[in-house]
């Protein structure tokens, strides 16, 4: 039998969740829904500690833990993120196969690569390790059979080998049947029936299990059993929705270019109709005299296959640069998503906010003054406070979502660099005039709060305090003792 290898990332929709996420410390948990009523589809250790399990609805999640966070996946996000990996993987096997039952997991035919990679074990090594460098947590078996490489990768740590068929059939032959995705009603029927691991389901006969137990034990039972000697079926990606035309235009005119645009939409969008897909944005790159290429991209509110929403946004963008040198080249690229039916409703009354209307409204605003004019502030993780956020171009307009917590909060406003203050000889800010006559001077304050470090790029010693005026005033500033000089971070209001 040839070899194959299954790498299957454990969670791959939390995993995915937690990958945008700024605050990796808190209970994390994928919803089909952000709404009370949503169901629970994945949590991460700290939540699963509290309590939260898969099948609970988010109001009883929320009310066993407090600080639980919801996020969904969606189908689209998942698809990206699969054909990335296929690309990876494709580095190791010359044919890689996505598991359509199980999104995350994907098989590699092995054959002929031991010389390449100095065996089995090897192998397996490398593609554990480049999964872990890509941030993912994945587990990497190499095996002989679909069935059982991909049993034994769930919830397994690190990667395995077996040499032999025999050494694989034994240990899927161990595997306990609640790994599986079998219904309650089966596991427990199974259970009473003295039956917990494959192996003992394996030493039934077939219609025994099809007579007394149900079709999707009897589908275990045919492959685990009856094993397929199907190969590996090398799936390729879609080549990308562009095209690029040579031009003259020594004076650049918004016209023409959206004359061109709106000839080549239809064509470009049928192909992804035909793909079953979605346009998302438009990619619009000008290669100048120079050999400087301009970024006039766009980004559609909602998906969608019409012509004129993408032109509109196009026309909008055009008209907001200011090209002083002539286009030599243009190149359009429909970025796409797959389509989604969305039921209709008896009833069709009109929402109390239109978020899909506020959402083409933003993208129309984005298209004009540029795609980094609208979005959201998240955490990340960084030395220093001003690396500690960073702005996520964003055009969807959602929800609130009211804390678990209703306390009043203080706002604090960081500058994006720190503004020099006035020479102080003292080290403490007490009855400094820190901001001004009009202020009065610091009456009380709390620090020091010590930040230092930074040897990886520049040594770093601030002394931060938080300072409050006569008036009231709520300042936030720091003394660095490299610079021997007071500077001003952030206040509050």
């Amino acid at each position: 039998m040839d070899r194959m290898a299954c790498v299957d990332i454990t969670h791959f929709s939390l995993q995915l969740c937690l990958r945008r996420a700024s605050d990796l410390q808190a209970p994390w948990a994928v919803v089909n829904r952000e709404e009370a009523t949503g169901e629970i589809l994945q949590a991460n250790r700290r939540a699963w500690a509290a309590g939260v399990r898969p099948g609970m609805k988010v109001a009883a999640a929320m009310a066993l833990c407090g600080q639980l966070r919801t996020a969904t996946v969606s189908a689209t996000e998942q698809a990206q993120a699969v054909l990335q990996l296929m690309e990876l993987l494709h580095a190791f096997s010359p044919s890689v196969e996505a598991n359509s039952l199980r999104p995350g997991s994907f098989w590699l035919d092995g054959r002929g690569l031991d010389r390449l990679f100095g065996g089995a074990q090897a192998w397996a090594t490398r593609l554990a390790l480049a999964m872990e460098q890509q941030g993912w947590r994945a587990a990497v078996i190499v095996g002989f059979s679909r069935f059982a490489t991909a049993t034994l990768a769930l919830g397994a740590s690190g990667p395995a080998v077996y040499d032999q068929p025999a050494d694989e059939a034994d240990a899927l032959g161990r595997v306990a049947l609640e790994r599986l995705e079998l219904p309650l009603a089966d596991i427990q029927l199974l259970t009473d029936l003295g039956v917990r691991t494959i192996g003992q389901l394996c030493a039934w006969r077939r219609a025994d299990v099809q007579r007394r137990i149900g079709p999707r034990v009897v589908a275990v039972w045919d492959q685990a059993c009856q094993p397929h000697a199907l190969p590996v079926q090398n799936q390729i990606p879609p080549p990308p929705v562009e095209v690029a035309h040579d031009v003259d235009l020594r004076q650049p005119d918004t016209a023409q270019l959206c004359w061109w645009i709106e000839e080549q939409l239809p064509p470009l969008m049928h192909q992804l109709e035909q793909r079953g897909h979605a346009c998302n944005g438009a990619r619009i790159t000008l290669r100048l005299d120079d050999h400087t290429d301009i970024d006039a991209s766009v980004r559609l509110a909602q998906p969608a296959n019409q012509p004129d929403m993408v032109l509109k946004l196009a026309q909008l963008r055009l008209d907001g640069l200011q090209l002083r040198r002539g286009i030599r080249r243009i190149t359009l690229r429909l970025d796409s998503e797959p389509l989604r039916r969305h039921q209709t409703s008896l009833l069709d009354t009109p929402p109390r906010r239109d978020l899909q209307a506020a959402s083409r409204a933003m993208a129309m605003i984005a298209a004009e003054f540029g795609t980094e004019c609208i979005g959201h502030w998240e955490r990340v993780d960084g030395h220093l406070p001003e690396a500690q956020t960073r702005f996520v171009p964003d055009t969807t307009v959602r929800l609130p979502v009211p804390a678990a917590q209703r306390q009043p909060l203080l706002v604090r406003r960081l500058l994006s660099a720190p503004t020099p203050l006035g020479h102080r000889s003292g080290h403490e800010p007490d009855g400094w005039l820190v901001a001004g006559l009009d202020a009065g001077p610091v009456i009380h304050h709390s620090g020091p709060h010590i930040v230092s470090g930074g040897w990886w790029a520049q040594d770093v010693h601030r002394e931060y305090y938080f300072t409050q005026t006569r008036r009231g005033d709520l300042l936030w500033v720091f003394h660095d003792r490299r610079r021997r000089s007071w500077f001003k971070h952030g206040e509050f209001v």
